[in-house]
């Protein structure tokens, strides 16, 4: 993200820091906070919102929510298959088990969707006398919160409505970011 140095929108100080750190959650209470303003709780809250509808804040988060997203290469198709990704994991992917028990498959044999939906892989050995005993852990990512992203972008359960306003995260501003400027 930007410095302090770099504004070239003409907002105050701390309305560039404001811009800067609504940015990184989309937490307007949180980022008034941390732009060094002094209000707290329901007014901070009410005082982001003032904020986040001030003209030249909005084309500052617009401008540089563009910037993070061409800088990361950030496109809808990527998000949505990254949510499939997680949506549509399945354990059979990762392990052959039977009666005789579990067997991991090699990394190797992971197609590039299998292996972006494992959140953790990891190995313990324990020795008890001449014994080791060998701990396999292997966890993915919520399948649920896989499948409620789809939802959600598909809006498959009616609340495009949460879309509808800046300040409403990400969504809002891939698609306030993505049409073509009407006044332009």
């Amino acid at each position: 993200m930007a410095n302090a140095l770099d504004n070239p929108y003409g907002l105050e100080d701390k309305q560039w820091r404001f811009v800067q750190e609504y940015l990184t959650d989309f937490n307007g209470s949180r980022a008034y906070r941390e732009a060094g303003y002094k209000a707290r709780g329901n007014a901070a809250e009410a005082a982001a919102w003032r904020l986040l509808r001030n003209a030249k804040v909005q084309v500052a988060l617009k401008a540089e929510a563009e910037k993070l997203l061409d800088r990361y290469a950030v496109t809808p198709e990527k998000v949505v298959r990254e949510y499939a990704r997680l949506g549509f994991s399945d354990a059979r992917h990762y392990a052959d088990w039977d009666a005789d028990g579990v067997i991991l498959k090699a990394s190797t044999e992971l197609s590039d969707d299998a292996a972006a939906a494992i959140a953790e892989i990891s190995e313990e050995q324990r020795t008890f006398g001449e014994s080791t005993v060998r701990n396999l852990k292997l966890k993915l990512h919520s399948k649920v919160d896989g499948l409620n992203g789809l939802a959600k972008y598909l809006d498959l359960f009616g609340e495009s409505k949460a879309f509808s306003e800046l300040g409403q995260g990400l969504a809002s501003l891939v698609s306030q970011v993505r049409k073509p400027d009407a006044s332009a």
